[in-house]
């Protein structure tokens, strides 16, 4: 606990970087595209300097962590993994690297496309903790059809738009002219060569995601869902962790808002904490303004049962714990997780498992107006404990 509290402290003192105005000038937001360009990468002319607390290093000069392999820290029992060395694929002369569990050309499964948190690897994504690798040998995400391919891509690392310490690896979700999104020409690459391959059925795509992936697995199963990749894909649902409107603000300090959305026609299933870092109302807002979005928050044990989302201050709901819940991945909902894609979008009954009725939109979904959004104090807040989280990462998940 005293380790969340020095990494919260430091998350609140952490200074900008000199370039950091010239990095991300007022005039970079526009209610059309989000942030152009993008948020740039991190290299030796221009290092990462304002860095989550995750690094044990000044500064970060190198374009992308290189993952080692794509296993399973534990190396024997049931939950131990092992897939090799990493791919890479090559985008506008830039190497993105991934790792993709199970399938094989023709094998035609169904794709579970992962994106870790801010400041995460590929590899954590192989914890028994996450548990959506080992579960894609058996699983039945398409019924009759056991097993699907996992793939979890490698965040940038990059300068990120905020006042508080968030350098690091991060997938894009604030540069929002999608057809130019460099995050999304990757994804659409790995996604059109699988599908071309015959290892991915393209009818059955889904995304999900943890925290700044989970926006980003939002963003991109939403848009991917009416917009096809150049191959022809399309994304069928989302289902994500602690995470809201991909298409709202980034913090108090930097908007970059959509006037309008992208139609919203994908279900998407998020999964939040009774105490959260992020505030109640961002999810209610999200909920309230998404037709085809559930929200769903945990109670304070982790265990796979529901209640009711508890506001900062309300009782024993602090920054430092709603932090501790943020990073810890909701093992014992991961099921409930995969039932929802499953279904494309049933509402997981207050026990967990999922009900046959799917949600029905209250309307036809339409673009929408800009959405409704917190007042900056109360982002700053949330982003101030965001800071600490790499730093509590590194306690476990």
């Amino acid at each position: 606990m005293l380790l969340v509290v020095i990494c919260l402290l430091a998350g609140i003192v952490a200074g900008l970087p000199a370039s950091w105005t010239s990095l991300f000038p007022t005039s970079a937001c526009s209610p059309t595209n989000g942030l152009t360009p993008e948020p740039p990468l991190c290299s030796s002319q221009e290092p990462c300097l304002n860095l989550l607390s995750l690094y044990n290093v000044d500064n970060i000069t190198e374009p992308t962590h290189v993952p080692t392999a794509c296993a399973s820290a534990i190396r024997t029992g049931p939950n131990a993994r092992d897939d090799g060395a990493p791919g890479a694929v090559t985008i506008d002369s830039r190497v993105h690297y991934y790792c993709q569990g199970t399938g094989a050309p023709g094998a035609m499964l169904p794709l579970l496309l992962f994106f870790h948190g801010s400041g995460g690897t590929v590899e954590k994504t192989y914890s028994p903790k996450l548990g959506l690798r080992q579960r894609a040998d058996t699983y039945e995400i398409k019924p009759g059809s056991p097993g699907y391919v996992f793939l979890s891509l490698q965040g940038p690392n990059r300068h990120w738009p905020t006042l508080t310490a968030e350098d690091g690896s991060k997938h894009d979700f604030v540069s929002r002219d999608f057809a130019s999104n460099h995050d999304f020409k990757v994804v659409d690459a790995l996604v059109d060569s699988l599908v071309a391959a015959g290892t991915v059925d393209p009818e059955w795509i889904f995304t999900s995601g943890h925290s700044n992936g989970a926006h980003f697995a939002q963003s991109y199963a939403i848009v991917r869902h009416v917009e096809p990749t150049p191959g022809g894909s399309m994304v069928k649902a989302a289902a994500v962790y602690s995470a809201f409107d991909p298409f709202g603000p980034v913090a108090g300090d930097t908007d970059c808002r959509l006037a309008s959305y992208p139609p919203l026609h994908a279900p998407v299933l998020v999964v939040a904490n009774q105490c959260d870092i992020w505030p109640c109302q961002q999810f209610r807002d999200w909920d309230a303004a998404n037709p085809n979005a559930t929200v769903v928050y945990l109670n304070d044990a982790q265990d796979g049962e529901v209640a009711d989302c508890v506001d900062y201050g309300v009782g024993d709901c602090t920054f430092v714990r709603g932090a501790l819940r943020h990073m810890a991945w909701p093992t014992d909902f991961s099921s409930a997780m995969l039932d929802f894609l499953r279904d494309s979008g049933t509402v997981p009954d207050p026990t967990g498992s999922p009900t046959t009725t799917p949600r029905v939109p209250t309307a036809a979904p339409t673009r929408l107006s800009r959405a409704a959004s917190l007042t900056p104090s109360v982002f700053t807040s949330a982003m101030i404990a965001l800071a600490a989280l790499p730093c509590v990462l590194a306690l476990g998940w």
